[in-house]
């Protein structure tokens, strides 16, 4: 597999992988942030969407090592 598709697949697994956990992760923070939302609502809400990028990418990254290494 060359690289330009190993990162296609890439880019297109992070975004799958990232939309699919963040809709139960937004109603988590729906949950728990109040109405009246402060700086740390805002930054516990940044946390949570930046830790599920980064489990997105290293499941992607892993899925996709995983691929090329199968078609060697």
């Amino acid at each position: 597999m060359s690289q330009k598709m190993q990162r296609r697949l890439l880019s297109l697994l992070v975004l799958t992988i990232f939309q699919v956990l963040n809709r139960p992760l937004r109603n988590l923070v729906a949950d728990l942030v109040p109405e009246r939302r402060g700086p740390a609502d805002d930054a516990t809400e940044a946390l949570v969407q930046g830790m599920a990028r980064m489990v997105a990418v290293m499941v992607a990254s892993a899925v996709v090592r995983g691929l090329a290494e199968k078609r060697r």
